[in-house]
């Protein structure tokens, strides 16, 4: 196996940029998702929402400035700001700091997005962001007390997928669910490192991998949203042709939405991941935890309902305990 396409994606929910080499750090690739949109409530805005963010094709300049490019747009450079004006931004219900990123860049988003009050923040070190996904299951199998705090990902710093699995997916739709001419591609699914030589959805039973001189820890198989509906050559979220997600659902939905990819941490604080990498399965996932990723997290409620009958189990323990003493006696 080796890596047939690595990817940065600057701007979260912008177009990715396909490198031959990232750089590893403890936060992610360098570079990838250290920039993000918010609106004028200063709430992360992705393509979830406003899917034409995905016009939007960042570049990132040999001394790291980022530029943006869109259609019918002049180009704009945006000298990273890191010492200014700072504002709290939601994430996700968390909120945390952001380093403003200046008017320039913010009209110029206003403009193109068709939304006033659009504004480019930039990650702050000390914002403090965990990966997770508000269950830590997943984790806590590599048995360690780390956290891995995260810049603007949905969750984990890395999505790994294979081409092998995206093969299949393609295979698998009928021309009602595909026309001609139409393929799934892997930019529906942003993955940062791709993986060729694979059997279809291998990825489901790897643990750790050695990519490069880099080790990965595959958490979970994560569950997709709506973003892989989104076409995009048009910005518009598909129905029921054109979209991977009504077959993953069907087939690859245990319980905590359609699966693809492998939502990806790593020990490693430096070190580079390169195209044409050789990658080794360092550890297989047991059955039983295949299956554990799959299920969903136990509902918010379920301890209050588990402390519930604890109490009520007691309470009966100790009734039963009084019935017998009085008997006794």
């Amino acid at each position: 196996m080796e890596v047939t396409a690595v990817y940065v994606y600057p701007v979260k929910s912008c177009k990715g940029v396909k490198v031959d080499t990232a750089q590893v750090t403890e936060l992610g690739f360098k570079y990838d998702r250290e920039w993000m949109v918010v609106d004028k409530k200063n709430v992360c805005v992705t393509l979830r929402t406003v899917p034409t963010l995905g016009f939007i094709q960042p570049e990132i300049s040999s001394d790291g400035t980022l530029g943006l490019n869109a259609p019918d747009m002049p180009s704009i450079t945006v000298p990273t700001q890191t010492g200014g004006k700072t504002l709290n931004v939601k994430i996700f219900g968390l909120t945390i700091p952001a380093a403003d990123q200046g008017d320039e860049v913010a009209q110029w988003l206003s403009q193109f997005l068709k939304e006033d009050g659009m504004r480019l923040v930039h990650y702050v070190p000390t914002c403090g962001r965990i990966a997770d996904d508000g269950n830590d299951r997943w984790v806590s199998r590599l048995k360690s007390s780390k956290e891995w705090q995260v810049k603007f990902p949905d969750e984990y710093p890395w999505l790994i997928a294979t081409d092998a699995s995206l093969k299949a997916l393609n295979a698998s739709l009928t021309k009602e669910e595909l026309p001609e001419g139409k393929t799934i591609t892997m930019s529906r699914f942003r993955p940062n490192i791709v993986v060729g030589n694979t059997k279809a959805w291998e990825e489901d039973q790897w643990g750790e991998l050695h990519v490069g001189s880099v080790n990965f820890h595959c958490v979970k198989a994560c569950g997709r949203c709506a973003i892989p509906t989104i076409d995009p050559e048009t910005a518009e979220f598909q129905g029921t042709t054109n979209n991977p997600i009504p077959f993953l659902t069907k087939k690859r939905d245990f319980g905590r939405g359609p699966l693809f990819g492998q939502a990806a941490v790593s020990f490693y604080t430096s070190g580079t991941v390169s195209v044409g990498d050789k990658v080794n399965v360092v550890s297989r996932r047991s059955e039983y935890e295949q299956a554990e990723d799959r299920r969903a997290p136990p509902p918010a409620w379920l301890p209050i309902r588990q402390t519930m009958w604890l109490g009520v189990g007691v309470v009966a323990a100790f009734a039963v305990a009084l019935h017998i003493r009085q008997k006794k006696n």
